[in-house]
């Protein structure tokens, strides 16, 4: 579990009710910052994948296009161009085969839906912690099971990924 206040370091216990601030505040604002550095993690490598899969895709289309253009041009303007058609054909699909290999859009699309999830819990966990608080429940024990929920839907976020690149591996060596 990361620690919220350090969060590049790794710990590899479960979060304990002794781990946590002795004032409920501090307590939610120190979960809550964890959340937010987690979701912020994962938005901020959505955007750069997608960034990167906007322009593998983007090169991929327009080399299609002009590949698919070389011989109507090449009759146009009386130049032999048909052989760069499909250079370019070739290249275009090289990049979509990139993209597929690579998981560039799978993984900022995956990203993103993690990102909404989580979202989704820190509000769960920020409504339960209102009320929790304003009717005197056991602070401490939604604390860790907030905590666990979260922590919960990135290990299987985790596990998935290994799984995807454990599969692309095996088929790029099945491919050979």
């Amino acid at each position: 579990m990361l620690i919220p206040a350090q969060a590049k370091q790794v710990t590899h216990r479960p979060l304990e009710a002794a781990d946590l601030p002795r004032d409920p505040e501090a307590a939610f604002n120190w979960i809550d910052g964890w959340m937010t550095a987690q979701i912020a993690w994962y938005r901020t490598k959505k955007k750069q994948r997608q960034a990167l899969s906007i322009v593998v895709r983007s090169l991929s289309v327009g080399l299609l296009i002009a590949g698919t253009a070389c011989p109507l041009l090449s009759a146009a303007i009386a130049q032999d161009l048909k052989s760069w058609g499909f250079v370019l054909l070739g290249i275009g699909a090289s990049l979509l085969i990139v993209d597929q290999a690579f998981g560039l859009t799978s993984a900022w699309i995956r990203l993103l839906e993690t990102a909404l999830k989580l979202e989704g819990l820190q509000m769960e966990a920020r409504v339960r912690w209102a009320v929790a608080i304003s009717e005197g429940g056991d602070w401490p024990k939604l604390a860790l099971k907030n905590v666990a929920d979260f922590t919960s839907t990135i290990e299987q976020e985790t596990a998935k990924w290994a799984k995807e690149a454990a599969d692309a591996s095996k088929s790029i060596k099945s491919a050979r």
